[in-house]
């Protein structure tokens, strides 16, 4: 009898109805990512004449919510391999959700850069760990395609967004949009009961957990002729200081640059593009 570790049986499994709940969940959540980081765009014009904030002021409003994503990433999302994936995801939604709700509440310039960092804290925590559960749990051979289309719910979400604002805003006020930002609340106790932990977190933390999800992933798959051992893999505790040894200073210098570039073009544009076309005397917030 042939003996297959856990992971390497999933990740030869074949499409099932498991993988597109998966690909649902983490397309929802990738969905309101989108969103609540575009939609500030859509409403830094009618900020700027409510709350008479200057320019400068209104860019490092928009800066509050990716400075929360660097620091949601970089602090919340390695706890994930202490605490799973899932737990770390819930938390981090709930943490976004909640934020951008209370941004609706906002009473002047400080109070709406807090909640906007807030919500960028628990963006930050969530994207990275979408797309490892995404490429723990997917068949090898459908990996790119299932976390391509997953990301691409990102500018989905920044599509909405521009629609929203454009229905929204001139009947209900820029508040409305945030609390729309707030509806994943209302999903978190279907995705606290449908969305799965990470197989190689349950491999090494709780093997009846991780025999249990993998019959969920390979139906009638046979448990006893199943390892669950955990593969040899990259820890991802590694210190930061290893990417400028052996080597790898200049390549990470630049690829930070490159990546540096590409999000503040993004970034840039989804902040600023709207009060350019105001400015210019597009009034597209009228529908």
């Amino acid at each position: 009898m042939i003996v297959n570790n856990a992971t390497e049986v999933a990740g030869a499994a074949p499409l099932s109805r498991f993988h597109y709940g998966l690909l649902f969940w983490c397309s929802f959540i990738m969905l309101f990512d989108g969103y609540d980081l575009v939609i500030y765009g859509s409403v830094v014009p009618r900020l700027m004449e409510q709350w008479s904030i200057p320019p400068l002021q209104a860019g490092w409003m928009g800066s509050a919510a990716l400075f929360g994503m660097m620091f949601g990433a970089v602090a919340i999302g390695p706890l994930a391999d202490r605490f799973g994936r899932r737990t770390i995801i819930l938390g981090a939604i709930a943490v976004a959700s909640t934020s951008a709700l209370l941004n609706a509440f906002a009473w002047d310039a400080p109070s709406f850069a807090a909640m906007r960092f807030f919500t960028g804290v628990g963006l930050g925590g969530a994207i990275p760990n979408i797309v490892a559960l995404m490429s723990d749990l997917s068949p090898s051979h459908r990996r790119s395609t299932l976390t391509t289309v997953m990301l691409s719910f990102y500018s989905i979400g920044a599509m909405i967004s521009a629609l929203v604002s454009m229905l929204v805003i001139p009947r209900f006020g820029w508040e409305a949009t945030f609390i729309i930002g707030g509806l994943p609340l209302l999903s978190l106790p279907w995705m606290y009961r449908y969305l799965p932990e990470s197989l190689p977190f349950l491999v090494s933390k709780n093997k009846s957990a991780a025999a249990a999800l993998l019959a969920r992933i390979v139906p009638g798959v046979d448990i006893s002729s199943v390892r669950y051992e955990a593969l040899a893999r990259t820890s991802t505790s590694t210190p930061l200081s290893r990417l400028f040894k052996e080597g790898r200073g200049v390549g990470t210098l630049f690829l930070w640059l490159g990546f540096g570039m590409c999000l503040l073009m993004v970034y840039g544009l989804n902040t600023w593009l709207p009060k350019i076309m105001v400015a210019g005397g597009t009034r597209w917030d009228q529908a």
